[in-house]
């Protein structure tokens, strides 16, 4: 009888020395006559961040960055999953999700578990910023002795991370609450493929001019469980995602979903800021002089529409459009600055989108900016496994 519980390893099927900007990674993941099991799906690699030049020296002075939010997730610009040929997942501008995500669930200084340290989530920009240059072997034993000058000295090993990914494989649950597990029988081999961030997707400062990331020894892990040949029905949270450019006042965003989805959840940026080396490019920017959304769709043969003019209730609503999130008032003063905006809803059950159109009509002032602004829309759809 094969063993109960084991622990798969996989590497990119195009090995290279480093992977940098823009490179495709794929990885097969194989467990034959056994069962994966999911939400175990870990990304580990090292980081290393160079100039063109050679290695760069972080220090206080240094204007080089990466969204404390996101983390080492960053580096990630889509995340694709394939099962028997076909995709059931297709996540672009993944690392604007993990922002909301982020923060709409946590406060800054609750960026303390060992699994946000590990995905490089740190609670502010400067400790993102230190976190570029790795860690030391130097030991401190007062606050006066955490300083760049100290931390410098000391030997520097350069990041490692190890990501639980935020793709259906990692959002799978079963209705009685037993461990979600997928036979091979049922999915055969499974190809998650990942494209890589742009350097200034990842990297913003002045000094990110000519700033470059590098990942080495990546890797895929995974749990499999002997197959017993049953199979409980199992099915996953996943995202059906789409960007939209938005120049007028009353703007409507009209898209068809080619999904059930329960809700959505939207951000927004300039246009011209995206990918540039001066901005934030996961940055979650207030849309300036919002006065009303409204939400319309149809439901069966029921037209639904929700017309929302309160601020306080726009951004409940955003973090509801996230579900349980353990929020509190914190985030809801937080996501009223402009380091942490969005806009969404619950539409209170998963609802088949993919027959008609969805519709957001946003009323604002983003004329007075002179800028084409950009709709980043995350709707939280369901697939059975």
């Amino acid at each position: 009888m094969s063993e109960s519980i084991q622990y798969h390893t996989v590497f990119p099927s195009n090995t290279l020395t480093e992977y940098t900007e823009f490179s495709q990674v794929d990885f097969l993941c194989t467990f034959e006559n056994r069962k994966l099991e999911l939400n175990s799906l870990r990304l580990c690699f090292d980081l290393e961040v160079d100039s063109t030049e050679g290695l760069i020296n972080v220090n206080e002075d240094t204007d080089l960055f990466y969204d404390n939010s996101v983390g080492f997730h960053g580096v990630i610009d889509s995340i694709t999953t394939t099962r028997d040929g076909a995709v059931i997942e297709n996540i672009t501008d993944y690392g604007r999700l993990v922002a909301m995500k982020t923060q709409a669930k946590k406060t800054q200084n609750e960026l303390i578990t060992t699994q946000d340290s590990v995905e490089g989530k740190v609670a502010n920009p400067r400790m993102a910023r230190l976190m570029l240059g790795g860690s030391t072997s130097g030991k401190f034993t007062t606050d006066a002795d955490v300083s760049v000058a100290n931390y410098l000295t000391s030997v520097v090993v350069q990041p490692a991370a190890a990501l639980k990914l935020d793709c259906c494989l990692n959002n799978a649950y079963t209705q009685d609450g037993s461990l979600p597990l997928l036979s091979y029988r049922k999915s055969g081999a499974i190809k998650v493929s990942l494209r890589l961030a742009r350097n200034f997707g990842f990297l913003y400062g002045a000094n990110a001019d000519d700033g470059v990331f590098r990942l080495s020894n990546l890797k895929l892990t995974y749990v499999s469980r002997a197959d017993d040949r049953t199979d409980t029905p199992v099915m996953a949270r996943s995202i059906v995602n789409i960007k939209q450019a938005i120049a007028s006042d009353a703007a409507n965003i009209s898209v068809v979903v080619p999904a059930m989805a329960n809700g959505v959840s939207v951000s927004f940026q300039p246009q011209s800021y995206e990918n540039t080396q001066y901005y934030n490019n996961t940055q979650l920017h207030r849309i300036p002089g919002l006065s009303q959304v409204q939400y319309l769709f149809n439901n069966s043969d029921e037209y639904i529409t929700f017309i929302i003019k309160s601020e306080q209730e726009s951004l409940e609503r955003y973090i509801g459009s996230f579900g349980d999130t353990g929020s509190n008032s914190a985030n809801l003063v937080r996501l009223r600055t402009q380091n942490a905006y969005g806009l969404g809803t619950s539409l209170g059950r998963y609802v088949d989108l993919s027959r008609q159109k969805f519709n957001i009509q946003i009323q604002s002032n983003i004329s007075a900016t002179n800028k084409t602004w950009l709709a980043y829309l995350y709707f939280h759809a369901l697939l059975e496994l």
